[in-house]
């Protein structure tokens, strides 16, 4: 049975949208996610640390990568005379996009005063680690939801 061109067209196109679709929602997830972190991490909902010179909170931002390209950037904003640890928050996370430009897509959250990990670990202060748990714990059950949404308006 020889199958009409026109169908194979239709099931093509088809396909062409699904993917589109499911490419925008995973963007879509990584972003809210992202800026839910940084939000959190900047605010203190998700730290624990009080700011000296602003340095450490300026350089917290997060981006989206699709093969190194950064679709999405939130955060980097300087307070207090953080302006240069906004700068330096900014160039590592643009930096880690290229690193995974073999990624079709990756969400990047930064501390990009280096001694954010000294915060961390000797003063045992949250700077990036409830993020992390936060993104643990959420982005593959909402991964989920917004990809069965979008197969969802295709079924029938």
């Amino acid at each position: 049975m020889r199958i009409p061109e026109a169908s194979i067209d239709r099931v093509l196109t088809l396909v062409g949208s699904v993917n589109e679709d499911i490419e925008s929602a995973i963007a879509e997830v990584y972003s809210e996610v992202g800026r839910d972190v940084v939000t959190g991490i900047r605010d203190g909902t998700m730290s624990d640390w009080l700011d000296q010179t602003g340095a450490l909170r300026s350089s917290i931002g997060c981006v989206v990568a699709r093969k190194g390209s950064i679709i999405y950037e939130f955060g980097f904003e300087a307070v207090l005379n953080g302006a240069e640890g906004a700068t330096k928050g900014r160039e590592l996370a643009r930096k880690l996009a290229e690193e995974y430009a073999d990624k079709d897509f990756c969400l990047i959250i930064v501390a990009g005063e280096k001694y954010a990990v000294y915060v961390e670990a000797v003063e045992g202060k949250s700077v990036l680690a409830q993020g992390q748990l936060y993104v643990q714990s959420n982005i593959t059950r909402l991964l989920k939801e917004r990809i069965n949404e979008v197969l969802s308006k295709y079924e029938n």
